[in-house]
């Protein structure tokens, strides 16, 4: 497996939109599946690759100089808990690192939602370093409570 950064925005929207609409536990809603595929364009794109087929990819969004936050990422089912997508994160930190930034964010749906899928997401999270910072039913819906999770990566300028 090789994890490759993809600069041709058509591209990242293929390997993504292949790969969140084989994951409707997390994005089975069309309207903000097209969004984060539509939002891909200068995102940064972190993608495995194993022989000619695409398993999994982050897809990163430079907030500011300081901050970068996991906009949207996915595994094919039948790689989830194999360590692919702490391995593609590795590659995304220290990419980060190597352009100075010093936190990683990412927005989920917080410990409030009884949605098991997302428990498991952030557990996910917790085990790359993560830590919960706000919580807010409002942003999102009731059903989806917004949670914003940091992590520290250190690189002071």
């Amino acid at each position: 497996m090789k994890i490759l950064i993809i600069t041709q925005n058509e591209l990242k929207k293929k390997i993504a939109d292949n790969i969140l609409r084989s994951l409707p536990e997390w994005f089975g809603v069309e309207s903000s599946t097209k969004e984060y595929v539509n939002g891909l364009n200068n995102k940064t794109f972190f993608a495995a690759k194993k022989k000619d087929e695409y398993l999994g990819f982050f897809a990163i969004d430079e907030i500011n100089t300081d901050v970068a936050n996991l906009y949207v990422l996915g595994l094919k089912k039948e790689f989830l808990h194999q360590g692919m997508g702490t391995k593609i994160y590795a590659e995304v930190e220290k990419h980060l690192k190597d352009h100075h930034f010093k936190y990683v964010t990412v927005y989920t749906v917080s410990s409030k939602s009884a949605d098991t899928n997302y428990a498991k997401t952030r557990s996910f999270y917790f085990k790359l370093g993560f830590s919960e910072v706000y919580e807010n039913s409002g942003i999102w819906d009731k059903n989806n409570p917004f949670l914003l999770m940091i992590k520290y990566i250190g690189n002071e300028k």
